[in-house]
């Protein structure tokens, strides 16, 4: 039997050598420590002379060390489970001992994190919450999970689910009540809270206040917290958001690839001569995904990606199907739909790119300085009504967050800033037909200048010294555009000083686009597009074309087979860079990326740079977790499909189950795979899509599928059999014995005219009865306002005729108008 240990010392060393395979309480020698400095310092003689001296707390040490031997102790206090993984690694970023940590490392409860001065460090929960620490920063991780402690520096939390109840700090706690915060250690008694997203409650030993979202409040140990003031939350977590580098993009190459069947976009980059090609970022989505053209001045760039293309899952293979088409008509409660993001390739941080409520961009540009965004489009201030609408072209402030308008009229052009960020050059068009005008507006007053009044102009590009404006003129018909501009046009250059007549830069009608400066203003890049049908799919191809701004010296350089996504010069100008999309072969849907380098010194020199998925290979670690991630993301697909179908079909058990199944899977993706390059915040954006779906009542869910029915599928069945019969329907068994035996030419949703009881549930609330149709006087077709039909059991369900649903009727007696035409050929 091994002897008593008699001081602090000896049971110290009896713990090192234990190997205990549990981490104690951090006080609990400390603890030892003050009872033995206190014990009576008495001795007694005899063998049972060394009890009195045990004190509880010494007993507790050994009695730790005798239960660590055996195996059941170690399952009790064996190992912490992670709390955290790490999944974004820059600089130098430490655990407490000092050890490196690395992409893919787990920290448990009571871990400590240090950043040095370049570093940065984003964690992340199982269930999808996220840590980031700015350089020079110190968070320890509570042991309970719950809780987190932010040492010094600055701290970006986003709590998920209620997941983490609070961060402490030197000036008091934060209360987090499902909250995205901002706090920045400013001294040894001040703090900086600012609450991008629900609320927080400050608290310390004078007092609490609650913070709500859009506000900054300065937390100091030595008064009573207060509400804080409202504030640009953008301008202030610009340290996050990945907009505080301002870095050359000169050499910089980003293209897109599609992987996992559909399932996920990556973003790579590469160097200007094809080397260096590396990942950046995964995200969800792949339907006509692309990035946008570099911010001015930096490394970043907006990715737009596309939504997830899935539709009725196989239930016997236990699979979702992917829509090739992409999705047709997505209901807006369930749709995993398109998002934007400006993404720095230097960092990898990226943050979701959201115009403010209402706004929605057609085409869009950055200024020069990169201060402001002008973008054409429509606003319309109520989401659910049309009367207010208005479109125009707006010029957005990315500092501030002011939105001023430029011009009105429902404007369908792209956008051109002159280099000083002053002026905009675009067309006053109201439609899609021939009319143009070419128009310059000054963003500091609001001046819209037409250059000529017979002058028409779209896609017009400032010269690099802001003198000369080239633009696409001429058109000769409508019926074909391509980014905005019809394809009947040719391209000239006005010069802005003498204001005379333009001078042409290609042949009349030859359909030129996308002109585009050499960096020296001497030399124009245009570009010719041709597409034509061919049998169910398109037929493209482009040439391009380069000329001399005094309108001599045109000639071809470079033609392909295929879609023209983009076509720049080199920086030196004896180059151009071309990024061409071949497609699958329907013609519906981009199967792959080639990047060219043509040479335009005569020699017809094209370098193949890559960019599609078979030149842009992943270290093997990376691709087994990237492989594993796709197997998991199909499942959440699969699971948030199912869940889609049974709340259609009223199984509300069923449906919410699998709505949980869905978010559970999405929210630990990035934990699980660090090394798969998933983006944080669009996984946790489909969560914060899908969670409410699994936590809402039974009622609510039957009222939810009755609106959907209502309102998204009767219509839809509606329009299908006015389309096809030409006038509107008696009643609605009309309408269903109709949609039974009769091929509709397309899907509603996963439902076609084969799927039966599918079909049924259309004209029917969830809880079983029938939906009381209004007709209309001698089945004329609706008015704007008219309601179509009602639900017995939800009245807040109506079906009411919308100058959206005029509009679609409209089209679709065209296209039935143009199928029957066929048919008589």
């Amino acid at each position: 039997m091994r002897p008593v240990p008699q001081d602090l010392k000896q049971i110290e060393r009896r713990v090192r050598r234990s190997r205990i395979e549990f981490a104690p309480p951090d006080d609990l020698l400390d603890r030892v420590r003050g009872a033995l400095a206190t014990r009576p310092q008495r001795r007694y003689a005899g063998a049972w002379g060394w009890a009195p001296r045990l004190t509880g707390a010494v007993a507790i040490a050994l009695l730790a060390i005798l239960l660590v031997r055996t195996p059941a102790a170690r399952r009790i206090l064996g190992p912490r489970p992670p709390l955290v993984a790490v999944v974004a690694v820059r600089g130098p970023v430490q655990d407490g001992n000092g050890q490196g940590l690395a992409i893919g490392d787990r920290l448990p409860g009571g871990a400590t994190v240090v950043t040095g001065a370049r570093g940065r460090v984003t964690l992340v929960t199982r269930r999808g919450s996220e840590f980031t620490l700015a350089a020079d920063s110190r968070l320890a991780l509570a042991r309970d999970g719950k809780r987190a402690s932010l040492e010094s520096g600055r701290l970006y939390c986003r709590n998920r689910a209620h997941e983490f109840d609070a961060i402490s700090t030197v000036a008091g706690t934060i209360a987090l009540l499902g909250t995205t915060v901002d706090a920045a250690t400013k001294d040894k008694q001040t703090v900086a809270v600012t609450v991008v997203q629900g609320e927080v409650r400050l608290e310390n030993a004078h007092g609490r206040a609650v913070v709500a979202a859009g506000t900054k409040a300065i937390l100091t140990a030595s008064a009573s917290p207060q509400e804080g003031q409202p504030i640009n939350v953008a301008a202030e977590t610009a340290w996050y958001q990945g907009r505080g580098d301002v870095l050359s993009a000169a050499g910089d190459t980003a293209y897109l690839i599609q992987r996992g069947d559909g399932l996920a976009t990556e973003l790579w980059v590469m160097h200007a001569d094809g080397s260096g090609k590396h990942r950046v970022k995964t995200y969800t989505g792949t339907y006509w995904s692309r990035t946008g053209p570099w911010l001015p001045g930096r490394r970043s760039l907006p990715v737009e990606v596309g939504p997830l293309a899935w539709t009725n899952p196989d239930f016997a293979r236990h699979q979702a199907r992917w829509s090739h088409g992409g999705p047709i008509l997505i209901e807006p409660a369930s749709r995993l739909g398109a998002r934007e993001w400006v993404l720095d390739v230097t960092t990898g941080q990226d943050a979701p790119f959201v115009l403010p409520a209402g706004y929605q961009a057609f085409y869009k540009e950055a200024s020069p300085n990169g201060r402001l965004l002008a973008f054409s489009g429509r606003y319309q201030p109520d989401p659910k009504s049309l009367e207010h609408e208005e479109g125009g072209i707006w010029v957005y402030d990315l500092t501030t967050g002011a939105m001023k308008k430029m011009l009105d009229g429902g404007n369908t052009t792209p956008i051109s800033w002159s280099p000083d960020s002053r002026l905009l050059a675009t067309s006053d068009a109201k439609d899609y037909g021939t009319s143009y005008p070419l128009v310059i507006i000054d963003v500091a007053t609001g001046e819209v200048r037409h250059l000529h009044v017979q002058m028409q102009g779209a896609g017009a590009s400032f010269s690099p010294d802001g003198t000369k404006l080239a633009f696409c003129g001429d058109f000769q018909k409508g019926g074909s555009w391509h980014g905005g501009v019809p394809t009947s046009g040719s391209i000239f250059v006005l010069d802005l000083k003498t204001r005379g007549e333009p001078r042409r830069l290609s042949p009349a009608g030859e359909g030129s686009l996308m002109p585009r400066w050499s960096p020296d203003g001497k030399r124009l890049l245009y570009a010719t597009i041709r597409s034509e049908l061919a049998g169910n799919g398109h037929r493209d191809s482009f040439r391009l074309s380069v000329a001399g701004a005094d309108g001599t010296g045109s000639r071809e350089v470079y033609s392909h087979k295929g879609l023209l996504r983009a076509a720049e010069w080199s920086p030196a100008g004896n180059a151009l860079y071309i990024i061409t999309i071949e497609l699958n072969p329907g013609g519906h849907k981009p199967a792959a990326n080639r990047i060219l380098r043509v040479a335009i010194d005569g020699s017809g020199k094209v370098k193949d740079l890559g960019g599609a998925a078979e030149d842009s290979i992943l270290p093997p670690q990376e691709r087994a977790q990237t492989e594993a991630a796709f197997a998991d993301l199909r499942e959440a697909v699969y699971q948030f499909e199912v869940g889609k179908i049974r709340s259609y079909e009223g199984r509300a058990k069923e449906a919410k189950a699998a709505f949980r199944s869905a978010a559970d899977i999405f929210a630990a993706l990035v934990w699980k795979h660090p090394l798969a390059g998933f983006a944080t915040a669009d996984l946790a954006a489909y969560v914060d899509q899908i969670e409410p779906l699994a936590n809402q009542s039974d009622d609510a869910l039957f009222q939810e599928t009755c609106q959907q029915r209502i309102t998204h599928f009767l219509s839809w069945a509606l329009l299908l059999y006015a389309g096809r019969e030409r006038r509107f329907p008696p009643d609605l068994a009309t309408v269903e014995r109709w949609s039974l035996t009769t091929d509709w030419g397309m899907k509603i949703e996963w439902i076609d005219n084969t799927d039966a009881e599918w079909v049924k549930m259309i004209f029917r609330c969830p809880e079983g009865d029938s939906y009381v149709f209004h007709p209309t006087p001698n089945r004329a077709y609706p008015k704007v306002g008219d309601v179509i039909a009602t639900c017995p059991n939800h009245p807040e369900c109506r079906l009411v005729w919308t100058e959206g649903l005029a509009g679609m009727l409209r089209e679709r007696l065209g296209i039935e108008a143009n199928m029957a035409q066929q048919r008589r050929k």
